[in-house]
């Protein structure tokens, strides 16, 4: 019971509560309005039909009781619509977000366990998420293969992340260092396993290598060369071939690579890339706060959206309710999730190496830096492009808002006034906007910098 108490006490409940409040109001106009009517017509009979009583200026009153109650009953009809409309619209967005990255925004949580059709809707998409990881049809049907080859397997990504092992390798070699998410370097000797991928991929075979047990035995095992990472396998007994105990993250066989030093003259396809963007109490950079945080990286043409930021932020100050219209987080929603400086190390590591881009982006890095002075934090010191800037100089007579140049790119537009969506969309517009870039001699790191560096905010 205790624990009832204070699941219904938490902010996560009282957000709910509140975001119902209205509708209940309007729900209690649209009952009473059509009782107030129908007294006001009992009345008007029994008085005047009924009990043939001479008409007064009291005649006045029933239809000013009507004409009032029907735009009150007009405002409870439109404000239930209304209410109704602007979470569905929310959702749609949050469930393309979910689409592209796999997982339901941040936000989500907003609209799950109150009452109400719309919560019971966002618990079934719940649980149809659920369901979907649990049943992932991929890690089925690579399970069922491995179940059939008599062998230990771990398979890792060029950066030496485990993406897969079976039980028969984590049972030989131990748990740590073979499950999904841990380096295989700490198990093996980086410099060895570098020098044998690079011998199976000359070789185009697998090639023999050594590795130990966690008894210390020696294990004689295969290396295959993949285009990033490889497998190790060897020989196991078929009692440890368990299909059932076949651990993996296909997620992690799209990690981005780590960021590499890059200079003027480094290729815009070459260039390590942070799409950043974040959602706020409003728009005034020096005196507003962040709400949310989303970032995903980018190299190469492609959007890592394994490797991805979507995080809420207690602002300490009220969200002005112009503000919750635009993106939809409230004060109850950021009431548990943790203030800036907190998060601040996370968002400096996750983008550190890299180069920054975002859409009018100017506005991000100075609401960062006036967080950093609030609150006594190092500077959020970063490189940074405006693709915005780098718009306008493929399409100079176009709108150039993000909507605008995405839809001019061909590109889809969604997640819209989410963190994420937005950086999402953005790192899409980036990597649309290259090949065009690349042709107007717009090609390298150095000339981006000078048509699109960011100017300091509220400076033309």
């Amino acid at each position: 019971m205790a624990a009832g108490s204070d699941r219904d006490d938490s902010p996560l409940r009282r957000a709910i509560v509140m975001r119902y409040r209205t509708r209940r109001t309007h729900a209690v106009l649209l009952t009473a309005i059509p009782v107030v009517l129908l007294l006001a017509l009992g009345i008007f009979t029994v008085r005047f039909v009924l009990l043939a009583e001479a008409a007064d200026w009291s005649l006045l009153v029933l239809p000013a009781v009507g004409t009032g109650a029907a735009a009150l009953l007009t405002y409870a009809v439109y404000g239930i619509i209304a209410a109704h409309i602007a979470d569905l619209d929310r959702m749609k967005e949050d469930l393309d977000l979910a689409a592209t990255t796999g997982r339901l925004p941040a936000r989500w949580r907003q609209f799950t366990g109150g009452p109400g059709e719309i919560a019971g809707l966002s618990q079934a998409v719940e649980r149809a998420f659920i369901r979907r990881h649990r049943h992932r049809s991929e890690g089925a049907w690579i399970a069922g293969v491995l179940a059939g080859i008599p062998a230990a397997v771990i398979v890792f990504t060029g950066t030496g992340l485990v993406a897969l092992s079976n039980a028969a390798a984590r049972r030989r070699l131990g748990e740590f260092g073979t499950s999904p998410g841990h380096s295989i370097f700490t198990i093996v000797d980086h410099g060895l396993l570098d020098a044998a991928l690079r011998r199976a991929r000359e070789s185009k075979r697998p090639v023999e290598f050594a590795l130990s047990d966690t008894d210390g035995n020696a294990v004689e095992a295969q290396l295959a060369g993949l285009a990033e990472g490889g497998v190790i396998s060897f020989l196991a007994p078929a009692e440890d071939v368990l299909p059932e105990q076949t651990a993996m993250d296909l997620s992690l066989g799209a990690a981005a690579p780590m960021p590499m030093p890059f200079l003027t003259g480094t290729p815009l396809t070459g260039l390590p890339v942070v799409s950043l963007d974040l959602e706020t109490t409003g728009l005034e950079a020096s005196r507003d706060r962040i709400v949310s945080i989303g970032a995903v990286r980018v190299q190469g043409g492609h959007v890592f959206t394994g490797a991805s930021l979507d995080i809420l932020v207690n602002p300490g100050i009220p969200i002005p309710e112009r503000s919750f219209q635009v993106h939809g987080i409230s004060d109850e929603l950021v009431a548990g999730a943790p203030p800036l400086p907190e998060l601040w190390e996370e968002l400096n590591r996750f983008c550190a190496g890299c180069v920054i881009v975002g859409h009018q982006i100017g506005f991000d890095l100075a609401v960062l830096a006036a967080e950093a002075k609030r609150h006594g934090l190092p500077a959020f010191d970063v490189p940074a492009l405006d693709t915005m800037a780098l718009f306008k100089q493929i399409a100079p007579d176009e709108r150039i808002g993000l909507d605008s140049a995405a839809e001019a790119m061909g590109l889809s537009v969604f997640g819209r006034h989410t963190a994420l969506g937005d950086a999402i969309v953005t790192a899409e517009l980036f990597n649309a906007m290259v090949p065009e870039l690349e042709s107007r001699g717009i090609a390298d790191y150095g000339r981006a910098t000078e048509i699109a560096a960011p100017r300091p905010w509220g400076r033309d």
